[in-house]
């Protein structure tokens, strides 16, 4: 498995005991530090109900590396969302987690990669 971004989906699946995103995201820590967005850190701590939640998140951080969302990544995600045929697919963090992908020429593992397919340039690989 080459380095890559962990797409938020990855991330969510994998908090709930996923079989397929946990086998991922070890694959992926095997190789060296798992790459993820900013935003998917702010999605994973939206999805927090309980303090133990977020302490779990802040966990699993530890060893991530992870990327801002820089104003050149929030320009590529405006011209990715303006370039999108609507109804999209994708969520606005899923365009900025691919627009950050794209910056930093890094494949994306998704659980469902089909869904970049309409972005120009991106590699999104299956996590499965």
């Amino acid at each position: 498995m080459t380095a890559g971004l962990l797409d938020t989906d990855v991330l969510i699946a994998y908090r709930e005991a996923d079989d397929d995103a946990a086998a991922c995201v070890e694959r992926v820590r095997a190789e060296g530090k798992p790459q993820i967005s900013q935003a998917s850190v702010l999605a994973l701590l939206a999805w927090c109900r309980e303090q133990h939640d977020q302490t779990v998140v802040d966990e699993f951080l530890k060893p991530v590396v992870v990327h801002s969302v820089t104003a050149l990544v929030s320009r590529k995600a405006v011209a990715l969302m303006r370039g999108l045929t609507p109804p999209s697919r994708l969520t606005p963090v899923d365009v900025l987690v691919a627009a950050t992908a794209l910056i930093l020429k890094l494949p994306l593992y998704s659980l469902d990669p089909e869904r970049y397919a309409a972005v120009p340039g991106l590699t999104a690989l299956s996590a499965h």
